[in-house]
C-alpha cells in the first residue's frame, strides 16, 4: 500500500479529553468529538484514507471540496499490516 493513511486513535483522543479524575469532560459528546476530530484532520491534510474499526460512523462521512467523496476505510482485510506510514491523531 502506498500513500498516507490517518489512524483513528479514539482511545488517545478520549484520554486527552478526560479530567484529572479520569472522568470524561463531555461524556455525552465523547464519540462525536473523536469522529469529528478524525474527519477534520482528513480534510486539513487532504488524506482521505482512515485506519479504523468504526466503519459504521466513518462510512457516513463525506469529504472533499463538495463533500461528495467517501473516506477510504481500512482495514479492507483482517490481518493486513497497514500501520506503516500511519499518522495518528
Amino acid at each position: 500500500m502506498s500513500g498516507q493513511i490517518i489512524a483513528d486513535t479514539g482511545g488517545l483522543l478520549r484520554a486527552l479529553a478526560r479530567k484529572a479524575n479520569g472522568k470524561p469532560s463531555f461524556p455525552e459528546y465523547e464519540d462525536v468529538l473523536v469522529d469529528g476530530t478524525v474527519a477534520a484532520l482528513t480534510e486539513r491534510r487532504k488524506v482521505y484514507r482512515v485506519l479504523t474499526t468504526d466503519r459504521r460512523d466513518f462510512s457516513a462521512i463525506r469529504v472533499g471540496p463538495r463533500l461528495s467523496q467517501p473516506l477510504e476505510l481500512f482495514p479492507l482485510i483482517s490481518g493486513a499490516s497497514l500501520l506503516r506510514g500511519a499518522h495518528a491523531c
